[in-house]
């Protein structure tokens, strides 16, 4: 269908003023993340395993005829327009519903620069709430390029599915079926790194690692937790643990408790302990009370709980 002909039909059933939709962006782990070589582009091919969380960011799209798009943030400092959020209002708005005005209310409960992929969901969100409300029928194909123009990350909100084998700079997605529901611990450590800052400072060194984003994929699909326990991985933690006021006191407690298994998602600042019984979980949440470290308890993110 050619782009006139999509304007075309637009024009005659787009009268959505008053129209709303509520949103939950849910956050994400990467369970896996093996940092390889720098592109021309600036950005880093990767391959990485990704796992959404029941931590969500809430969003609300209201549609109106102002032709104006309206951000409303619950943390003032990111109501520009350069917030994710946005930036996937503007590019629907440009290409398919340019004369409709749209005000975004977005409340954070995501922390900022914690590797849990909070602004690449709330743009993942937009766009799948401006498709549904608008009646767009954009499949997931066409929402993935729009993806692909805003950040890396993105188009693994734009699925469905729970967990996904992620490679190129973070676009190429692919879903993953899990007989697995793991459950984390989030160390919440609240400090705030730039990624960019992370990635600048990343030297692939000589040492090889062995990609184990398949054996991760046969885990999750024979529902193998022993196996999959063994193969957290994240070539980032150096970086972050030399960057970070809190990393070396944190991870040393984590480490001291016998048999928790831990692993730093992104580029950081969050880490997440499998929780694989109840010993594990409190003996983890003690020790970061003691240094006075908040924790949350998540699970894997279910389709339904996205909407």
């Amino acid at each position: 269908m050619t782009r006139l002909l999509v304007k075309t039909l637009l024009r005659k059933k787009t009268n959505f003023p008053g129209k709303s939709i509520f949103l939950r962006a849910p956050a994400k782990l990467n369970l896996y993340l093996n940092v390889l070589n720098k592109r021309k582009d600036g950005y880093h091919n990767l391959s990485s395993v990704m796992q959404k969380i029941s931590l969500f960011d809430f969003l609300s799209l209201h549609l109106n005829d102002t032709g104006r798009i309206r951000l409303f943030c619950s943390d003032i400092a990111l109501v520009n327009k350069e917030n994710s959020a946005f930036r996937a209002a503007e590019i629907i708005k440009e290409k398919y519903i340019r004369g409709l005005g749209v005000d975004i209310h977005l409340r954070k409960q995501i922390p900022l620069g914690s590797g849990l992929g909070g602004a690449s969901s709330d743009a993942a969100a937009v766009l799948l709430g401006l498709n549904k409300v608008c009646r767009l029928e954009l499949n997931y194909h066409q929402l993935m390029l729009l993806g692909s123009e805003i950040g890396s990350d993105v188009n693994f909100f734009i699925l469905p599915e729970s967990f996904a084998e992620i490679s190129g700079r973070g676009e190429k997605v692919r879903p993953l079926t899990s007989a697995l529901s793991p459950e984390y611990l989030l160390i919440l450590t609240g400090e705030i790194i730039s990624t960019k800052e992370i990635y600048s400072l990343f030297k692939p060194g000589l040492t090889k690692y062995l990609d184990n984003a398949k054996l991760i994929k046969y885990s999750l699909e024979n529902g193998d937790m022993d196996l999959l326990k063994s193969l957290f991985f994240n070539n980032l933690t150096a970086v972050y643990y030399a960057k970070s006021g809190k990393a070396e006191r944190i991870f040393k407690a984590l480490s001291d408790i016998e048999g928790c298994r831990f692993f730093l998602s992104g580029s950081g600042s969050t880490a997440a302990v499998l929780i694989d019984s109840s010993l594990i979980r409190q003996r983890a949440e003690s020790a970061m009370d003691k240094l006075g470290v908040k924790c949350l308890r998540v699970k894997t993110c279910s389709v339904g709980e996205r909407r």
